[in-house]
């Protein structure tokens, strides 16, 4: 099975947002391009097709969500939520 080279980048900027938050939103453009890109291509079978739409909708979604739990760095301590 061939793996989407889209997998890889949407892997890749996820891992560098955790460091670096602002960075999420390639993750949004990424994920709308791979929308799109999907309904302009014809594809093989429509598992494919409904597989991609699904993932860039996630993807999408997900890339809205904040990383770190929700957790409030104060100096050299971290206040959790209550």
């Amino acid at each position: 099975m061939r793996r989407s080279g889209t997998t890889h980048i949407i892997a890749v900027v996820a891992a560098i947002a955790q460091a670096l938050p602002v960075v999420r939103w390639v993750n949004t453009a990424v994920a709308v391009w791979l929308f799109i890109s999907t309904l302009a291509i014809v594809h093989a079978t429509y598992v494919t097709l409904w597989n991609n739409v699904i993932v860039a909708v996630i993807v999408f979604f997900l890339s809205f969500v904040r990383s770190g739990g929700g957790r409030t760095p104060v100096g050299n301590r971290t206040i959790l939520p209550t």
